[in-house]
Formats: C-alpha cells, sequence, structure tokens
C-alpha cells in the first residue's frame, strides 16, 4: 500500500471509486486519463472540483493501479475570529468496501495534517456522515444551525421599497458577493471565498435544475440580499426550500425576501431556511409557536436544531494567537492530540485587551485539560465555560482560572460545503 496524491493515472480508479461507494448511476468520463486530467486543468477557473483535483489523497494498492481510497483536502479560507486563515476542506472520502477496516483513512489523515501544517493551514473542516467517526481524528462539531419551517400565509407583509431582481444565466454576480464579503467576516467559518467558490451561481440554469436566485435591492439601488431556492416536498408540504442560502445585510433585507417569497403561497405552503442559532425570525412572522403541534403542519412553525460541519485544528500555536478574546488574564491548557504531535502538551497562554499576546509551551499545572477535537468547538465559539462542566472529556482543574476570556460564545456559520 502506498499513500500520495492523486496523479491523472488514477482518475479512472477514482471515478469508478466514487460511483461504487456513493452507489451512483449513470456513467462517468471513461477516456484517456491525460486528456481527463487535461479538461479538469483547462477548466480549472470554472469549478472549485477542477481547480483543485491535484489536492486528493489516495491510497493505491500494492499493483500501483487500484485507488482503494481517496480523500480530496482542497485549500479553502475561513474567517476565525475577524482574520482570514487558511483552512484545509475534507470531502469525497470513501474506501472501496472490501479494503475497508485496514486504517487507509487514517494513513491518508496523517499525511495530509503534515502538509496542511507546512501549508500553513491553520484548521480543517469537513462535513461528516457521523461526528463520532471523524472525531476520532480530531474534528469537533463546531457548526450547529437551525432548520425553520415557516407557513408562507403568517409572514408579515411589509412594504420595504426596493425591487427584487431574478438571476439569469449571464448576469453579473458582482452584487451577491458585495453583499456576501460584506457579512462574512463577521461568522467563524465562513469561506472567504475564491472566485471559483461563484461558479454554482454563476452557472444557475433553472431550465436544466430546479434552482432559482433572487436578489433584493433597497430603494436606492443598493444590494441588500439575496436567496437561492428549490423545492422540497415533504409528504404532502410543498417547501420553497432556500437551504443555506439565506443572506441579508439587515433587517429590511430579512422582511423584503421574507415578504417576496410569501408571494408563492398559491404554489408553496412553507419556505425552509437554515439559519445560525443566533438569528430568530419571529419578530417578521405572525404566528404562535403551539407546544405539541404535528411536525411540519402547514399553520405551525417548526424550528429544528441541526449539527452540520466539524472542525479540527492542525496548528494550535497559530490558532491560539489569533483569537478575540475578553479582558484580560492568562490560563495554562493541557491539549491531547494523537494524529498530531506538534498541538500535544500544556500551552501557557496569556492576553490583554483582546487579543492573546503569547501561546507557548509550559511545564507547569493545567488549568483545564481537553482534547483537541472540544479544543476546537471552544475556541470557535460553538461553547462556553458553563458547558465545560456539561462534558465528561474537559477536566477543570482550577475553577477559578478566567477561561470565560478565551472560550466564549461567538457567531459560526458557513454557507459552503464540499
Amino acid at each position: 500500500m502506498t499513500i500520495r496524491k492523486i496523479m491523472p493515472a488514477d482518475l479512472p480508479s477514482v471515478e469508478r471509486g466514487n460511483f461504487i461507494c456513493w452507489e451512483c448511476t449513470g456513467s462517468y468520463d471513461s477516456g484517456p486519463p491525460e486528456e481527463t486530467a487535461r479538461k479538469k486543468d483547462e477548466n480549472a477557473a470554472g469549478t472549485r472540483s477542477d481547480q483543485y483535483w491535484r489536492e486528493a489523497w489516495v491510497a493505491v494498492d500494492g499493483d500501483g493501479q487500484t485507488v482503494m481510497s481517496h480523500m480530496r483536502a482542497d485549500p479553502y479560507r475561513i474567517f476565525f475570529d475577524g482574520h482570514s486563515v487558511p483552512m484545509a476542506g475534507i470531502g469525497c472520502v470513501w474506501t472501496l468496501p472490501h479494503c475497508r477496516r485496514r486504517g487507509l483513512i487514517r494513513s491518508m489523515f496523517a499525511e495530509a495534517f503534515k502538509e496542511m501544517k507546512e501549508r500553513g493551514q491553520v484548521f480543517s473542516t469537513l462535513f461528516p456522515f457521523s461526528q463520532g467517526y471523524y472525531r476520532r481524528f480530531g474534528y469537533g462539531p463546531c457548526h450547529t444551525y437551525v432548520e425553520w419551517v415557516v407557513p408562507l400565509k403568517n409572514i408579515m407583509k411589509c412594504d420595504t421599497g426596493g425591487t427584487v431582481e431574478t438571476f439569469r444565466p449571464g448576469d453579473d454576480v458582482s452584487p451577491y458577493r458585495e453583499i456576501y464579503d460584506s457579512l462574512a467576516p463577521f461568522w467563524n467559518g465562513m469561506a472567504d471565498r475564491e472566485d471559483c467558490d461563484w461558479a454554482a451561481l454563476r452557472n444557475l440554469e433553472p431550465s436544466k435544475r430546479i434552482k432559482y436566485a433572487y436578489l433584493w435591492r433597497d430603494a436606492a439601488g443598493h444590494p441588500g440580499g439575496y436567496l437561492v431556492h428549490g423545492k422540497e416536498q415533504r409528504g404532502t408540504l410543498r417547501l420553497l426550500d432556500c437551504g443555506g442560502t439565506f443572506i441579508a445585510r439587515d433587517a429590511w433585507a430579512v422582511q423584503a425576501l421574507l415578504s417576496y417569497a410569501a408571494s408563492y403561497a398559491d404554489w408553496y405552503d412553507a419556505i425552509k431556511l437554515t439559519l445560525p442559532p443566533e438569528t430568530d425570525l419571529r419578530p417578521f412572522l405572525d404566528i404562535p409557536v403551539v407546544r405539541g403541534s404535528t411536525l411540519y403542519d402547514t399553520t405551525t412553525l417548526s424550528r429544528t436544531l441541526r449539527d452540520s460541519s466539524q472542525t479540527r485544528i492542525v496548528d494550535l500555536p497559530a490558532a491560539l494567537k489569533l483569537c478575540r478574546t475578553q479582558g484580560s488574564g492568562a490560563l495554562t491548557l493541557h491539549v491531547s492530540d494523537a494524529a498530531c504531535p506538534w498541538n500535544h502538551g500544556t500551552w501557557r497562554i496569556e492576553w490583554e485587551n483582546g487579543s492573546v499576546t503569547s501561546a507557548a509551551p509550559s511545564g507547569g499545572e493545567p488549568d483545564i485539560s481537553m482534547d483537541i477535537a472540544d479544543c476546537a468547538a471552544a475556541l470557535m465559539g460553538t461553547w462556553d465555560t458553563g458547558q465545560f462542566t456539561w462534558n465528561p472529556g474537559i477536566t477543570v482543574h482550577n475553577p477559578k482560572a478566567p477561561a470565560g476570556g478565551l472560550f466564549y460564545r461567538k457567531p459560526w456559520q458557513t454557507a459552503d460545503f464540499f
């Protein structure tokens, strides 16, 4: 077995593996691998998957031809406490059924983590099929969101002025980018998008896929918010499915987009939105929250808490030095990390005026002990210190330590899935 980065000759085997492991139907590119690689390189500006196809890791059998396991590790940048930092996005992870339970994924992660560290990728994020599985590799549950199902007839009508325009193939995406770029830095986990990350919108073609995008401009013509929606059928309930693409600069933009969605009441029963836990739509709704109501009742609001991505810290001292803190203080933290030994150990962290001034190895007794997965969730702002007493993996040795200056709740959101 060999662990290495993907090569053009691996592409047919990878394509077959994708179809087998994801139970796909249809056909795939079975042409000469060099030609497939050339097409991907030529389309590098068109899609992220083509631009970064060479960033995948593979486990190859002894014959040197059969790809037994595969994992992408695309370079991204995400926002963390106001900083744009390098991140590795893990996706398309699979192992052929007859090759499983050989430690192939673990071996690929071991090599990938070393490269991430060398590249300065402070974090790595993925969307798991199982949180417990990826916790073994140090990924903590950072992103929690609320799925709202709102009856369209219960959206309060309000004339916000301005205009709504539909996106057509070939339209300029810059108004959408302007809105996104103005808001993304305020949320931990949001991607600092590249041009290729706008390919899905740029190539949106409703006649080929039931997906539509709408932009709201205020009365002065300034872009204020946008939504992208499809359609979902849940039993008899017809949902205007906005998924994770509902972005608004302010309350007026939220009201305008919801009012526009309400105009679909003859074709849809409700709108589905996925929003951060901090975002509350009730000020825009004329609807009671009825206890004991039937889920997805077309007359009743429903809100469901869901988990999404997991993040791990690849370079702990770098992450600590980027932290936005509260007040001034110092803390001795022990972190266990079997996969990235450079993170493992006891760290003395000092901060003042909202920033970490020092994060260095320490031989002192720790105030708090945790593993790297819990450390990621805590630093990202998923938890505050009140959660520590409920977590069996976290030990508070010194209750008087000013842990709240380093670990506190922060806005977290991601609108990019991979």
